[in-house]
């Protein structure tokens, strides 16, 4: 037996009846859940409150050696500690140096406080004061073992120091004069004599300890760079001299063939020293 229970018509009856299919909005999905058509509105949730279907968000893209510390280059990491182990090695070396450069210090101002006990010395930090005293004994030491009297042992002494004092002195005075020389004959600069005493330095040579001929010196450390400046300094003067006669003649250049006006050129020591005989 069929249901008597009354119930209204719907809407879908009423076009069912005449046979009228409505049209779907385009805001609606489609009934079997594909994809909806291109430029519709995103659609309302469910009324169940279901949340709406979102496509699946990708995994960021981790590169090695960002991140966690697994992906370090090990290679990398393995220089990094060997540098480090060097570097912890050189500073222990430095630090033994160190310290044995500071007990050899306290063993010598031990020694010394020591002999300035023995020499009679009260303050045995006054290192003049010991040196004076020990020289006081070697001198008494020397008299006694050659027969000298110790006061002209002491005057000879004396003497020396004064004599190696006045020595030194005119050696730094040569030195300032040779360097003067030197810059006066070769017309230097004050940078080019720094650089002529720094090439003095590179060789080991003082010329405020040691006498020596600067300008020998001077022409043997630079003797090509001497011969252009001269030859420069020929060919500048020559081709002023030539322009200087072209521009006071009056009489003009009879000479045939060739080309009268040319200057002579220099290309060897000996055409320097034939140009500069004519000078």
């Amino acid at each position: 037996m069929a249901d008597s229970t009354y119930q209204p018509a719907t809407e879908q009856d009423v076009f069912a009846a005449f046979n009228f299919e409505p049209k779907k909005p385009d805001n609606v999905p489609p009934a079997d859940g594909g994809t909806p058509p291109a430029g519709a509105p995103p659609s309302a949730p469910p009324a169940d409150g279901t949340p709406p279907a979102t496509d699946p968000v990708k995994p960021p893209v981790t590169k090695p050696g960002e991140g966690d510390e697994g992906g370090d280059d090990p290679k990398a990491k393995a220089d990094a500690d060997a540098a480090a182990a060097a570097k912890a090695q050189e500073e222990s070396k430095a630090s033994q140096r160190f310290a044995e450069m500071r007990i050899q210090l306290k063993n010598y101002e031990s020694l010394m406080g020591e002999i300035a006990t023995v020499l009679g010395v009260t303050d045995v930090k006054d290192s003049e004061a010991v040196r004076l005293a020990l020289q006081d004994k070697v001198l008494q030491a020397q008299a006694k073992s050659t027969g000298v009297p110790e006061e002209i042992l002491r005057q000879n002494k004396l003497n020396a120091e004064r004599l190696n004092q006045l020595e030194s002195r005119d050696i730094e005075a040569e030195a300032y004069a040779g360097f003067q020389k030197v810059k006066d004959n070769y017309k230097l600069s004050d940078k080019d004599i720094s650089e002529f005493a720094n090439q003095l330095h590179n060789v080991n040579k003082n010329p405020f300890a040691t006498r020596m001929d600067l300008l020998t010196e001077y022409r043997n450390m630079n003797h090509e760079s001497i011969i252009k400046k001269a030859t420069d300094e020929a060919i500048k003067a020559e081709q002023a001299r030539a322009d200087k006669a072209n521009n006071h003649s009056t009489v003009p250049n009879t000479k045939q063939g060739g080309d009268g006006g040319s200057t002579s050129q220099v290309n060897t020591v000996k055409d320097l020293d034939a140009l500069l005989a004519k000078m």
